[in-house]
Formats: structure tokens, C-alpha cells, sequence
């Protein structure tokens, strides 16, 4: 617990705050990747199945 507590006072001492680079349309746009690789995927699965 000690460990802890001292990662936590040093962090704190050095942590400073940051700008996002990751905006919502970033986020959109992985997604709609996401989507797309999701449902060729199971495209692909259905016609080994049925195969």
C-alpha cells in the first residue's frame, strides 16, 4: 500500500493536463470501420457455415 500511496504522490506532482487529439468525428469514423469489418466478418463466417 505504501508503493501505491507514493506513485500517487509522485504522479500527481508531475501530471499535468493534456489536449484530446481524438475527436467525436475520429470516433465516428472508427466505428463505422468497426461496423464494417464486424459484418464482413460475419459474412465470411456464414458462408464457411453454409458451405
Amino acid at each position: 500500500m505504501r508503493r501505491l500511496r507514493a506513485f500517487e504522490d509522485r504522479y500527481k506532482a508531475a501530471a499535468q493536463p493534456f489536449q484530446w487529439k481524438f475527436t467525436t468525428s475520429d470516433l465516428d469514423e472508427l466505428l463505422a470501420r468497426l461496423d464494417r469489418h464486424t459484418a464482413d466478418h460475419h459474412e465470411e463466417c456464414s458462408a464457411t457455415v453454409a458451405a
